[in-house]
């Protein structure tokens, strides 16, 4: 070979190598190595551990430099990590983002977890003697929390965090939170067979960056976005994850499976429908047996739905909220003893058609999920399914979840309110589960009170909490002390009343929900009303009060979530010292606001002083650009609740 030979072919050995050296990028130029997540915690770059303000939000609190997670698969086997990385910026924000929760429903596996505090001048303190973990079962759920060491204004907080599970669906990235977000990254090698879209829900399409690589021999897809703001402090703000910037991910199709891409609706629900009959229709031999045996005996649909519920809440274990079975088959679920919630629906139409009662399933997407895309078939974003019982009688149908612990016909504030898809035959459109009724939830408070001369006033207040008012009430007492039952309905009672204090507490039907919770309390308060020369004024609208400042604003940008449908009912009977009392000269009512009713009077017998108040909330959920007209009536309410009633004190 000669020289020249030689020198061309060390050349190319050269060349080869370098291009074998050089690290991969990915499509948009960077580096794959700086958009994966490593198995190790990162190194802190000089620029954020010198960053103490951002230009994006002067005076936040605290800022999320990187929030990413990175999920792929390997055979059977899917595998997630999840990396967060947070700047203290003020002492506000050491007490509000010093500590952190990670929760997730299913048997998902935590395989690791490292958490440190890196502080301003570059120390680290390992955080893994603040990690806590808490697994529960039936349903199955993990809840990590950390609470990070000697946090200060300037330190930096890590978590990384990996778990696994054989299937973690790409479905939804949250990219916006109550602090500012510089980056946010979604990393993903979608499964084998599987064809998805993304969707982007309060996102410019334009502002999101998609780039791709390979990694492992597979093809990752990563979407980046940057400098997301924090999240409107607004009041009556919708759940974060409504209004949350979101990357979502709909499935077109599974090329392998029974649903072709670009499915419709149509196609979609009876695809579904077919399955689950199939379900339903496959060994079930044990179920029927079963329902005869706890229901065969009960009138109505109802009281079979309820009897077969207990049945199965006693025999089957829930491991996750699904809308896709695990088992096989009605019986090899009941022999397991263990299923998902897509599991018992089906175990329970089974059951209950073994019985003669018609009944079909409904996927639905709970509330706690945030609301998904509309207009284009979404089943995986379905989370969850329940069960039909349709009533044939033009009443509203009975629709439960037979994993929720509580009877069939009470409401479920999670799957209630949402859309629905109805698979049943010939079934081609989304149907409405009704939210709950308003007379059906919210509070009475009737309190029988005498108010001193000096201004404090004591006596007993008797509290009836409705619906998911009562469901929240007894889930707070049943854990609580008697001292600490007083301490929260002192809570519950003193919006208007700072110095409250509560005595005795009586509590009835705690534990039976077929019965009204009914909660005595005896109060007293030192400066009920207000001394003025030789009057006192006091504001009979001691429990519940709208507040002007929450509708001063003229306009909005975000819409108005008034919570659940709900009506209360305050009455006060209030002994009034010596004196001659003046009252509103007219009861202040306003029917048919653009979400409900709103009514107070007053009127004096005697010495007593009676006064009512409703509040009935019909429409909750109300768009930005129906503010002013809603703005307008709650103010109007709002001063109907600030009248005072005046007591000019009788001379000695």
């Amino acid at each position: 070979m000669s020289c020249k030979q030689l020198a061309l072919a060390a050349l190319l050995l050269a060349l080869a190598q370098g291009a074998a050296a050089a690290p991969p990028v990915a499509a948009n130029g960077m580096p794959v190595s700086s958009l994966v997540i490593s198995e190790v915690l990162p190194p802190v770059p000089p620029e954020q551990q010198a960053l103490m303000s951002i230009p994006l939000a002067r005076g936040a609190p605290a800022v999320v430099l990187l929030n990413a997670q990175q999920t792929q698969w390997r055979e059977r086997l899917s595998r997630q990590r999840i990396f967060r990385r947070v700047k203290i910026l003020t002492e506000a924000g050491v007490h509000s983002h010093g500590n952190f929760e990670m929760f997730w429903w299913g048997d998902a596996k935590l395989a690791t977890v490292s958490a440190r505090t890196v502080l301003p001048d570059g120390s680290i303190v390992d955080a893994k003697d603040t990690v806590h973990v808490e697994t529960s079962t039936n349903p199955d759920s993990t809840l990590v929390t950390i609470a990070f060491p000697r946090v200060e204004v300037g330190a930096i907080l890590d978590l990384l965090v990996e778990r696994r599970d054989e299937y973690f669906y790409p479905e939804e990235w949250v990219i916006q939170e109550d602090i500012p977000v510089l980056e946010s990254r979604f990393l993903v090698t979608p499964p084998a067979g599987l064809r998805f879209r993304p969707v982007f829900m309060r996102v410019v399409e334009e502002k999101a960056e998609r780039t791709e690589f390979e990694l492992d021999n597979e093809r990752m897809y990563a979407w980046i976005f940057h400098d997301s703001p924090a999240l409107p402090e607004v009041p009556n703000r919708p759940p974060a994850r409504d209004i949350a910037a979101r990357l979502v991910f709909v499935s077109d199709g599974y090329r392998y499976g029974k649903i072709p891409y670009g499915a419709g609706w149509t196609e979609v629900i009876e695809i579904y429908r077919k399955e689950y009959e199939e379900w339903i229709h496959g060994k079930h031999a044990q179920v029927d047996a079963l329902a005869r045996k706890v229901a065969g005996t009960a009138g109505s649909a109802r009281d079979k739905a309820e009897a077969l519920r207990i049945a199965l809440r006693d025999r089957i274990a829930v491991a996750s909220l699904a809308a896709w079975m695990l088992a096989k088959s009605p019986d090899d679920a009941l022999a397991s003893g263990k299923g998902n919630s897509a599991d018992v629906a089906l175990l329970e139409i089974a059951g209950l058609r073994a019985l003669g009662v018609d009944a079909h399933a409904a996927g639905v997407r709970r509330r706690s999920s945030g609301a998904a895309p509309s207009g284009s078939p979404a089943p995986n974003l379905l989370n969850d399914l329940l069960v039909v019982v349709p009533s044939g009688l033009g009443s509203r149908d009975l629709v439960f979840s037979p994993v929720v612990d509580q009877p069939v016909d009470l409401p479920d504030p999670d799957r209630v309110g949402v859309q629905a898809v109805s698979y049943r035959k010939s079934g081609t459109e989304l149907r409405w589960i009704a939210d709950v009724d308003p007379a059906e939830n919210g509070i009475t408070r009737d309190a029988a009170l005498v108010l001193g001369a000096n201004g404090g006033l004591s006596g007993k207040v008797t509290c009836s909490p409705r619906g998911f008012e009562a469901a929240r009430w007894r889930r707070e007492l049943a854990t609580r002390t008697e001292d600490q039952r007083k301490d929260w309905i002192d809570e519950q009672l003193d919006d208007h009343l700072s110095s409250l204090r509560v005595g005795g507490v009586q509590v009835s039907n705690l534990e039976d929900v077929t019965k009204p919770l009914v909660v005595e309390a005896t109060i007293s308060a030192d400066a009920a009303a207000t001394r003025a020369g030789g009057r006192l004024l006091v504001n009979p609208r001691l429990f519940a009060r709208i507040g002007a400042a929450d509708w001063a604003a003229e306009q909005r940008d975000v819409d108005v979530d008034l919570g659940r449908p709900r009506e209360d009912l305050d009455t006060l009977r209030l002994e009034l010292p010596a004196g001659e009392p003046s009252v509103p000269a007219a009861p202040r009512e306003f029917e048919a606001g653009p979400v409900g009713t709103h009514a107070c009077d007053c009127l004096v017998e005697g010495t007593t002083l009676k006064c009512t108040r409703r509040l009935r909330l019909e429409k909750t959920q109300v768009p930005a650009a129906s503010y002013p007209s809603l703005r307008d009536w709650f103010r109007r309410a709002a001063d109907a609740d600030d009248q005072v009633v005046v007591v000019t004190m009788a001379q000695p």
